[in-house]
């Protein structure tokens, strides 16, 4: 079992900055206090994804309360398509059979993206890369 995590970015804190100044001239101190308590509530959010050998399993935290669980498993996975995100991060979509899409960006450690493919090859899932993955791939490994 490989388990992966993954934050918020930082730069969702920094764009509070403006909202804040904004909401605390516009409307004053109340809004201004829900304004901060959500931002505060968002910064504490925590990912994590899980590769098992027989299923894929995603969780979402607020501090160490569990508050969203999915389980996959291989059968309700149509594909997995590889992309590049940014410069350089590797990005992971797992499209799901009448589900919604999970997509998988900045997870820790950085081999979340070999491991996907090792599962995807064991159990006969449909893997597509892009050309810029590929390029990734040569480049950053």
């Amino acid at each position: 079992m490989e388990t992966y995590k993954s934050k918020p970015s930082l730069y969702l804190l920094l764009w509070f900055v403006p909202v804040f100044t904004y909401v605390l001239q516009t409307y004053g101190w109340v809004y201004f206090f829900f304004v901060f308590i959500m931002s505060y509530f968002i910064s504490s959010i925590n990912f994590q994804f899980r590769i098992h050998e027989q299923h894929l399993m995603t969780e979402v935290f607020i501090w160490k309360w569990l508050i969203y669980k999915k389980t996959i498993k291989p059968e309700k996975i149509s594909k997995i398509i590889f992309k590049r995100s940014g410069w350089t991060r590797k990005s992971a979509v797992i499209h799901i059979c009448r589900g919604k899409n999970i997509r998988l960006v900045d997870y820790e450690p950085k081999t979340y993206c070999t491991k996907l493919e090792q599962f995807a090859h064991e159990h006969k899932i449909e893997v597509k890369k892009t050309k810029d993955f590929l390029l990734l791939e040569r480049y950053y490994s």
